[in-house]
């Protein structure tokens, strides 16, 4: 896959660009304006309707920019008597519902699930399927409140987004000109807005800065906090999405540089990765800083492999310039002259940050967690507990804290990833998920040879993933979701050995089981 520069900031790409850019602006302007907001809600969910019907893509293609720039998917709602609807549940609704009708008609449908049946992963996926509607079953049978089971299930929901995803991505090669446009255009946005938000934060644009933190809090885009050194941190979950696009920008840098010699495209990506690593590291958020660390570590075998020892050097020397050069565009943000930059150490709040101190209260609250939640994984440890299952435990969080002096907490959500899977759907679940994810790695390796730039970052993209989940939960998000699908589709073209391998793996467990 060799996407041209040009192709990417296309005056499509500045389009969408602008109208992310008025979406978040409206939703600032909403959250100031109350009666604002859900005239904007309707508005928007007309308009995608109105497109949808147009071209169903279109309406997709919406959804999924909403999920690059929305973390939560509160940039707008829909309070209705008390029952909150968050805009990305009502698009999810319009393009799901947009791409039944379509399919309605024996023929189409039948049409459909052959068409989905040539996605290489979609059998993979089925174990995995057959448990999280098992967790939800038992979550009933083991009486869970049914608020908890119903908020709880539904962002396992998302994955029936790989219906139309697959759909239009399989018939319509406009729209993975327009996708490749819609996710740059979010992740330039990303990046121009935590660049924004931490030199607005750092020169104390009084007047400002008290209702855009509230507004970052309200909708549930991220979080901005004061760290040490009185430097900022400024996290999006969405910023997740940068993590891949650093990769993928390092990656290419880096193999036209080991193919060639520096040239004006290896200059240019690693500038662009140098931006997207920036704002990783503005976020401090030590998953993404781990799962950043462990790709590169595995990016540095895939070289040993690809080009030899030799090439050590010099991919070492990218990463060299890559961090130098995120760190002078973050202190060129932090401590630009004017309107006056307070004094902050960039160092100091880096250092305090890599170190995992107990006192902390994220830290302090995530180890306390760790008990209780391990003694519940037990109860159930083959099949789980079902979706809406709880956990009581003490919290340090002052957020928790203020409404609750003990710090007693209980909730059906949690830090560890991969315990809060096992809880839900069991081992055979987790199991069953990374069976899934394992399919995927090995057709990114055994495609090396075919297309090595997709297969390289995409091996480097999901090991990331799988690193972050462990502390930070996204395989069950469907910020993490999409991650996911986005990575299938760029290897859907790719033809290995490796489906023979995973099928002949998947028959004997089918077997065994029929015994």
């Amino acid at each position: 896959m060799n996407i041209s520069i040009s192709k990417i900031f296309s005056r499509t790409f500045w389009l969408i660009f602008g109208f992310i850019f008025l979406t978040e602006l409206f939703s600032l302007c909403a959250y100031l304006l109350p009666s604002f907001n859900k005239a904007a809600f309707v508005i928007i969910i007309l308009l995608t309707l109105a497109l949808s019907f147009l071209k169903p893509s279109l309406g997709l293609l919406i959804f999924l920019a909403e999920v690059f720039i929305g973390s939560k998917g509160y940039l707008f709602f829909f309070d209705f008597n008390g029952t909150v609807i968050s805009l990305r549940i009502a698009l999810w609704l319009i393009v799901m519902s947009i791409w039944l009708a379509s399919t309605l008609r024996p023929k189409q449908l039948s049409a459909e699930f052959i068409n989905l049946k040539t996605n290489k992963y979609f059998y993979y996926f089925l174990p995995l399927a057959f448990f999280v509607i098992l967790g939800l079953f038992l979550g009933l049978w083991h009486n869970n409140n049914f608020s908890n089971i119903f908020f709880d299930f539904n962002n396992w929901l998302f994955w029936l987004i790989l219906f139309p995803l697959w759909s239009y991505y399989r018939r319509d090669a406009e729209f993975k000109q327009n996708l490749l446009s819609v996710f740059s255009a979010a992740m330039l946005w990303l990046s121009v807005k935590t660049f924004f938000s931490l030199f607005a934060f750092t020169h104390n644009l009084y007047g400002f800065l008290f209702e855009y933190y509230r507004w970052v809090r309200t909708t549930g885009v991220g979080e901005i906090t004061k760290m040490s050194g009185g430097f900022y941190r400024i996290f999006f979950q969405s910023q997740l999405f940068l993590i891949p696009t650093a990769l993928y920008l390092w990656w290419r840098a880096l193999n036209e540089w080991l193919n060639n010699k520096i040239n004006r495209e290896v200059i240019f990506n690693l500038f662009l990765g140098s931006l997207a690593w920036a704002v990783v590291i503005i976020s401090f958020s030590r998953s993404f800083w781990l799962g950043l660390l462990v790709a590169v570590l595995v990016g540095l075998f895939l070289v040993i492999k690809i080009f030899g020892y030799k090439k050590i050097f010099k991919t070492l020397g990218s990463l060299f310039i890559i961090v130098i050069l995120s760190l002078v565009i973050i202190i060129m943000v932090a401590k630009f002259p004017f309107p006056g930059a307070e004094k902050i150490s960039a160092t100091q709040a880096l250092t305090d940050r890599s170190e995992f101190s107990s006192d902390e209260a994220a830290v302090a609250s995530r180890w306390s967690l760790l008990k209780p939640l391990w003694d519940k994984v037990l109860t159930h440890a083959l099949l789980g507990s079902g979706f809406g299952t709880t956990v009581t435990y003490h919290s340090s969080d002052p957020r928790v804290l203020q409404n609750s002096p003990d710090g007693n907490y209980t909730t059906y959500a949690f830090e560890w990833g991969y315990l809060e899977i096992w809880l839900k759907i069991g081992i055979l679940g987790l199991l069953a998920y990374f069976f899934f994810l394992g399919k995927i790695l090995a057709e990114a390796w055994y495609s090396l040879k075919n297309n090595q730039l997709v297969a390289s970052t995409t091996i480097l993209s999901l090991v990331s993933l799988v690193v972050i989940h462990v502390f930070t939960p996204f395989l069950n998000h469907p910020l993490g979701i999409t991650y996911i699908l986005l990575i299938t589709l760029l290897l859907s073209s790719q033809i290995s050995s490796a489906n023979k391998f995973w099928f002949g793996v998947y028959s004997r467990i089918l077997s065994y089981f029929k015994r």
